[in-house]
């Protein structure tokens, strides 16, 4: 009875976290439009554009914003990447004025679109698994 109940709370976990992530990233498999070469995306619940995607080959989730300039990442990340930290920037975040470091990504993958050596900005101060702000 008690593996019965293991068993049980152990799926009931598993779904309960499915969903949640579901709701968070609501673009695990991004749809695009190959006549327009258009990425079609949906608000997730917060009403934000969250979506999978590749940096380097490398599985990340981006949040897209569409007013930033530039794609930026956690230090935790760039880690990961074994990303080069070149020279100090500056850059205007919610929280203010924020020291980071620019790098250079191989390849920023969505979808089926591709991306070849992107500028980029690494900031020690972002925190979480999701990454990126991009255009």
């Amino acid at each position: 009875m008690i593996g019965f109940w293991f068993v049980f709370l152990g799926l009931l976990f598993f779904l309960a976290q499915n969903y949640l992530e579901k709701k968070y990233n609501p673009n695990q498999h991004v749809i695009i439009n190959n006549q327009t070469n258009e990425v079609i995306l949906q608000q997730n619940s917060y009403g934000h554009y969250v979506a999978s995607g590749f940096i380097n080959e490398f599985p990340v989730t981006f949040l897209i914003d569409t007013g930033a300039h530039t794609v930026a990442l956690s230090e935790t990340l760039a880690n990961k990447l074994q990303l080069k930290k070149q020279t100090v920037s500056y850059s205007n975040t919610a929280n203010g004025l924020t020291k980071g470091w620019r790098t250079r990504l191989k390849t920023v993958r969505l979808g089926n679109i591709q991306v070849n050596h992107i500028n980029a900005v690494i900031l020690p101060n972002m925190h979480g698994k999701s990454i990126i702000t991009i255009v």
